[in-house]
């Protein structure tokens, strides 16, 4: 089905195919036209996932390890919730971060309405969808959640207006992502399997049926980050410079984890967080791809994971592939992503008070 919106020249071709257990609805992203106005979004059956407003039916959000908004209209007002799926574009210029949210870590959302349940799974543009739901809307009197495909990037910027007050302005870019179509499968649930459970069970299934369900990496009872160091403002002689202040060095680490296995009989996975160049800080892309001497070098690293080894610990190095501060080999500050604004795209530190963005504090997204 395509549809045209005439009075702004766009149209856009949806396709629905049947499938035997389920109903595949694509977004064709490659046919879609436009004019002198462009297209921002697709918001793809905003009524389709919904429930009756009432005290025994809820909508289900992947918040974080999931979450469920009854939607009663009675007790409570109406409740809003809007998530990027696998976290924000990075590239993107927030101006303000109002609330703190979980993100979203699964493509996935669905309702159960009485005995009757349906539920969604996005299997292509995932990474350009937002999740958004209204529960317990009075005006309708039925709750719903549904996907929005954003198809542009966009960067924010704000300007001084005469009254010196400051203006939003968003810019969106030239092209529309390069994927030919965004889809969602829904899966209608029979009354035994028609709460979360089900859902869970639902996608498990289909995990199942991809092959994308494999052993993980570790069957831990505990998982334990260790945090190496961060950098450090002195001052020598009036000259301000850096120093790496060390909190845990991989001599501790092995001290620290081996007192825990002495204690407890626990299969362990240790994460390595911030043994790099600049510790936690933002740095060279990776912290250099290398254990600073700080910590104790690579010998050291070395040591602790054939020492890990030994004892059945699975030993993970953490390292920022994604920002840098610092020009490095095959990094460079400026060959970093450009934004939809045509400049170099940061990514700020908010200030945890006006939430505003810091202008000391930031960091460029590699390419």
């Amino acid at each position: 089905i395509t549809y045209y919106f005439d009075k702004v020249g766009i149209s856009v071709p949806i396709t629905f195919i049947l499938e035997d257990d389920s109903i595949s609805v694509s977004v064709e992203n490659a046919l879609i036209t436009e004019g002198k106005n462009k297209i921002l979004s697709v918001s793809l059956l905003p009524f389709f996932v919904s429930a009756v407003n009432d005290n025994s039916s809820y909508l289900f959000a992947p918040s974080g390890s999931g979450a469920l908004l009854y939607t009663d209209d009675t007790q409570r007002t109406q409740r809003k919730y809007s998530e990027q799926v696998f976290g924000k574009d990075a590239s993107a210029q927030t101006i303000y971060e109002d609330t703190e949210t979980e993100s979203i870590r699964m493509p996935v959302f669905g309702a159960k309405s009485g005995d009757k349940g349906i539920f969604a799974i996005i299997t292509s543009g995932a990474e350009t969808a937002e999740i958004s739901a209204v529960a317990g809307d009075n005006q309708y009197g039925f709750s719903g959640i549904y996907p929005t495909f954003n198809l542009r990037g966009s960067a924010s910027s704000l300007v001084k207006g005469s009254a010196n007050t400051n203006n939003d302005i968003t810019k969106y870019s030239e092209d529309v992502v390069r994927l030919s179509k965004c889809t969602v499968k829904y899966y209608l649930l029979d009354k035994e399997n028609n709460g979360y459970s089900g859902m869970a069970e639902c996608y498990r299934n289909y995990l199942d049926k991809k092959g994308q369900l494999k052993s993980s990496a570790t069957n831990a009872d505990a998982i334990i980050t260790m945090l190496g160091g961060l950098e450090e403002r002195k001052l020598f002689l009036g000259i301000p410079y850096h120093t790496l202040s060390t909190v845990t060095d991989f001599e501790q680490t092995r001290e620290i984890l081996s007192d825990i296995l002495k204690n407890t009989d626990s299969k362990l996975a240790v994460n390595l967080k911030g043994f790099g160049s600049s510790g936690l800080d933002y740095g060279e892309a990776g912290g250099g791809f290398a254990p600073d001497k700080a910590f104790g070098g690579v010998k050291d690293l070395k040591d602790l994971s054939k020492w890990s080894e030994k004892n059945k610990i699975n030993l993970f190095f953490n390292i920022d592939t994604v920002f840098l501060t610092e020009s490095a080999k095959d990094f460079k500050v400026r060959e970093s992503a450009i934004s939809a604004n045509d400049v170099r795209a940061r990514y700020c530190d908010y200030n945890i008070v006006t939430r505003e963005q810091s202008e000391t504090v930031f960091a460029y997204l590699t390419n």
